[in-house]
């Protein structure tokens, strides 16, 4: 219902790998302005941090065939294969440190929607809960814990 052409810039945070890509590029393309830019970004955990490795490992003790999904993909070739919308790709990336509490930790995995723990159902819930359980019993009460934030972004074509 946006209005085709109006915006300077489109930007995926965190939502770009949850749906159809193409067609996510295409919508963003529609919608900007000539010259307008796309991004799409991420603030990954760390996973060589010694906090990231204990959560990691509270989830894999409960869900072993746990993957990450396309959210830690390499974004390039994908708006590489649609030249004709965009070019010009950038790509950067920063680290920082975040001091956060283990609830609210616990509150950022809930916010997610994942696939291998639906909060919806009954089944997913019970997986989290485990997985939280277990993340209680082996991360400190709050910490300091690395992220790295990457981001590609690139000029509308036409």
């Amino acid at each position: 219902t946006l209005q085709s052409g109006s915006f300077d810039w489109v930007t995926f945070g965190s939502s770009f790998n949850v749906m159809d890509r193409t067609e996510a590029l295409k919508e963003a393309h529609r919608l900007l302005k000539g010259n307008g830019y796309f991004s799409c970004m991420w603030n990954h955990r760390d996973l060589n941090d010694p906090i990231q490795q204990k959560a990691e490992n509270a989830i894999l003790s409960i869900v072993p065939d746990y993957t990450r999904g396309v959210r830690r993909e390499d974004q390039r070739p994908i708006i590489e294969a649609h030249k004709e919308l965009f070019d010009n790709i950038i790509y950067i990336e920063e680290d920082f440190y975040f001091h956060q509490s283990l609830e609210n930790y616990i509150l950022a995995w809930q916010s997610v929607k994942n696939p291998y723990w639906d909060l919806e159902t009954k089944e997913g819930q019970e997986i989290f809960d485990k997985i939280t359980a277990k993340m209680r019993e082996v991360l400190p009460q709050e910490f300091d814990i690395k992220y790295t934030t990457r981001c590609w972004s690139a000029r509308k074509v036409g």
